[in-house]
């Protein structure tokens, strides 16, 4: 690698870090922030659950050597919800910055969006709203 790759990879980290600094190092402290963002669909919860999650996985996961995007997800059909969230793998410690909750509304869903990153939570609420009501394109 020469010395302008290895300057490039370095400093596309260091973007990365600074990007993601007062992310939530668990899922509990970003579950535990008190604003989120909701959009109600028509389609049943679990469909949403999947359209979001296909799509996310396709879109999101990858990254550098340094850290990687990974999306995490659980569907709770005993509970009437699912929870997907988006995580970035580091070298030292995993920071969770986006967590949607699709729940159950009759027979229709709700998901509620929690970001931990103001600089991109606008952003990131509006792909997991598209990707949840079935757009599948990773970037408009």
């Amino acid at each position: 690698m020469g010395t302008k790759a290895a300057l490039t990879a370095g400093t596309t980290a260091v973007a990365l870090l600074l990007l993601l600094a007062g992310c939530s190092a668990t899922p509990e402290s970003l579950e535990s922030k008190s604003d989120n963002v909701s959009q109600n669909y028509a389609d049943n919860y679990e469909e949403v659950y999947r359209r979001l999650t296909s799509t996310a996985r396709r879109c999101v996961t990858g990254g550098t050597n340094a850290a990687r995007n990974e999306v995490v997800s659980n569907l709770h059909q005993e509970l009437g919800f699912a929870v997907v969230r988006f995580v970035v793998i580091g070298v030292f410690a995993d920071n969770y910055f986006l967590s949607a909750k699709i729940e159950k509304m009759g027979s229709g869903s709700r998901v509620s969006v929690k970001t931990n990153n103001p600089i991109i939570s606008d952003r990131l609420n509006k792909k997991v709203f598209r990707w949840a009501g079935g757009d599948q394109e990773c970037n408009p």
